[in-house]
């Protein structure tokens, strides 16, 4: 049986507000498959996968937090709209701090299987992200 729409935007929510902005890595046992895939070249298979990666980002970026703009679902799938910020004040990709804020703009569209987070595919603007960063010969 599948949930309502109103119930997979709900654990986008708490995936993106909770999770990530709050380093609440724990829920994921509860909102996301095991063999989660994030659909992206820097991220390996599976929840861990998602978790090793999100992981060193929170270790750069301690600050960094999602503002939700927008949530559309239909079916089995959730489209979020979002700004992420935050301050680089870790290593990045064999990158030193720079002590810089940078405002990233998104999308992310999330399959839902069983009412966790199974599938998602990210469209974020890296090069600008590089660029307020100071970082050059990446994004």
């Amino acid at each position: 049986m599948s949930q309502s729409a109103e119930a997979n935007k709900q654990i986008v929510r708490r995936h993106l507000l909770e999770a990530v902005n709050q380093h609440k890595p724990e829920m994921w046992s509860e909102i996301m498959h095991p063999e989660f895939t994030v659909h992206h070249p820097l991220c390996k298979p599976g929840r861990e996968g998602y978790m090793q990666l999100l992981s060193g980002y929170w270790q750069a970026f301690p600050d960094v937090k999602v503002e939700l703009l927008h949530l559309v679902a239909e079916g089995d799938r959730v489209v979020a709209h979002y700004i992420e910020r935050g301050t680089h004040l870790g290593p990045l990709f064999g990158a030193e701090p720079t002590g810089k804020r940078y405002e990233k703009h998104g999308f992310a569209m999330y399959r839902i299987e069983g009412g966790q987070l199974r599938e998602a595919w990210l469209q974020e603007d890296d090069k600008a992200f590089f660029d307020q960063l100071g970082l050059k010969g990446f994004g």
